[in-house]
């Protein structure tokens, strides 16, 4: 018998290394990316639509920004998320052999930094729109 995982009614599961338990309360839920290609093929689909797959999804389709993400000078170090990382990263650390390396940090020099800067904005203006880079954006 086919199970909805989306209605709330309880799923029950057995598996051989964890027996049998029952899910109650619980929905699915889904984060799917597709380029717009895919995108199209899928719910322009006869087949999947007659399956009301597509009525069931939470689509949204927004502008692509590629072409016009220029440099934003931010100290990702000060965020709080990269603050957590590096908290959680030296507590693994502390927990590490003794033994292994400990390499200096490297920094980059104000010019470095310039030219780093310069090459992100150039390689990002190409992604856009009918620009020389657009055919390989997604890599």
């Amino acid at each position: 018998m086919p199970v909805a995982y989306y209605d709330g009614a309880p799923v029950d599961r057995i598996r051989a290394m964890d027996g049998a338990s029952s899910l109650r309360g619980r929905r699915l839920a889904v984060h799917l990316m597709m380029q717009d290609k895919v995108g199209l093929e899928f719910f322009s689909n006869p087949i999947l639509r007659d399956q009301g797959l597509g009525s069931r999804m939470l689509a949204a389709w927004p502008t692509s920004t590629a072409g016009g993400r220029a440099y934003s000078a931010v100290n990702v170090l000060e965020t709080v998320g990269v603050q957590r990382l590096h908290e959680r990263i030296e507590a693994l650390l502390a927990h590490s052999n003794k033994q292994e390396l400990q390499p200096p940090a490297m920094t980059l020099s104000h010019e470095a930094k310039q030219a780093w800067v310069e090459f992100y904005n150039q390689v990002e203006a190409e992604t856009g729109p009918k620009q020389t880079l657009e055919p390989v954006r997604g890599l």
